[in-house]
């Protein structure tokens, strides 16, 4: 993310040599939204590996409450990146009304909810892009990835509420994971619900994976019921083999 900061910046400077009247026109500030906890992370990298950039941190931390009332479009654009915090997002109201050329989203998990404030503080964002940052995307259930998605590019997977349609009564309990999968449904434009092709066929795999995990298990268990290292590895092997094809 700081490489691509570093090239628009490049590119800001190459074309106010050519023409100074478009560069004032075409130069937008990018924003960096972040847990509070992350902020100075991000200040150390910038200083470490792009000490060029101009950077404010718009944050109760850095600056005084009168200084961050203060801020407006004007004042953000003198700078080529704001660092801020989701809780700042929706305490200042100059985040939402300025357009920015890229925001950023660290811990994008943080919008996994859609109808969270923080999630729709970060729909109401102008910008030119739009960029998430994740290590874990889904944490509990494919909807997570939905609201990500539907962040970096508004309906593409689907437009409208997520759905959660009830479950279907499963046989045996232990195929769909012990907790169960749920089935997440988007709703298109039409407004009819249209289950995913790749969610079908991620239960259909985990449903897979669990009956020959399980038998597997139980295949190498030694006579008092511990596994034995002899028994695993060749017990385990057609099991995996079996899950090749799928």
């Amino acid at each position: 993310m700081l490489s691509l900061l570093l090239v628009l910046k490049r590119q800001d400077v190459k074309l106010a040599n050519l023409k100074p009247s478009d560069a004032k026109t075409s130069a937008k500030p990018s924003l960096q939204v972040a847990p509070a906890l992350l902020l100075g992370n991000w200040a150390s990298e910038i200083m470490r590996f792009a000490p060029s950039l101009k950077v404010l941190l718009a944050h109760p931390s850095a600056l005084s409450a009168s200084d961050l009332k203060a801020l407006d479009a004007g004042r953000l654009a003198q700078f080529d990146l704001v660092i801020t915090s989701y809780g700042s997002l929706l305490r200042l109201p100059c985040l939402k009304n300025t357009p920015w050329r890229l925001v950023v989203i660290d811990e994008a998990q943080a919008i996994k909810n859609p109808f969270a404030k923080q999630t729709r503080a970060t729909q109401q964002l102008s910008a030119q892009a739009r960029i998430a940052l994740a290590g874990t995307p889904i944490e509990n259930r494919l909807g997570d990835l939905w609201s990500i998605f539907d962040f970096i590019n508004p309906g593409l997977l689907g437009l409208g509420r997520i759905h959660h349609a009830p479950r279907t009564p499963q046989p045996d309990h232990r195929a769909c994971g012990g907790a169960g999968l749920q089935w997440v449904e988007l709703s298109r434009a039409c407004g009819k619900p249209q289950p995913s092709r790749c969610l079908r066929m991620f239960v259909r795999l985990s449903s897979t994976y669990e009956v020959l995990r399980s038998s597997g298990s139980r295949s190498t268990a030694g006579p008092r019921g511990w596994p034995t290292s002899d028994t695993e590895s060749s017990a385990k092997l057609p099991c995996l083999n079996r899950l090749r094809p799928v």
